[in-house]
């Protein structure tokens, strides 16, 4: 239910800006990662996401991706705070996975 809840939020707050860019930033533990991806792609298929972990990752490609919705883990959000904070994130989730 809450991660139901929590992408209907997201939506409603991209949908309530129009054209203009909203981004959000979803921290869980890496072994969630893809399925908080599978279930955005399922419930809000227009709130395009993108997996920011592994060795590959690449901010400007998530830039240039057309995705509204950065998911990472803790492990990758310590690693690379610095790159992450610069960012207006317009909504954080926490999912701590209880």
């Amino acid at each position: 239910g809450k991660t139901l809840q929590t992408i209907c939020f997201l939506a409603h707050r991209q949908e309530a800006a129009g054209t203009d860019l909203r981004l959000s930033l979803i921290v869980c533990p890496a072994t969630l990662m893809h399925n908080w991806r599978m279930e955005l792609e399922k419930f809000a298929p227009s709130l395009r996401s993108y997996v920011y972990h592994g060795s590959s990752r690449d901010m400007e490609e998530f830039r240039s991706s057309g995705a509204r919705v950065l998911i990472t883990s803790y492990g990758t959000l310590r690693s690379d705070i610095e790159t992450l904070q610069v960012v207006n994130w317009d909504a954080v989730v926490l999912d701590e996975s209880h």
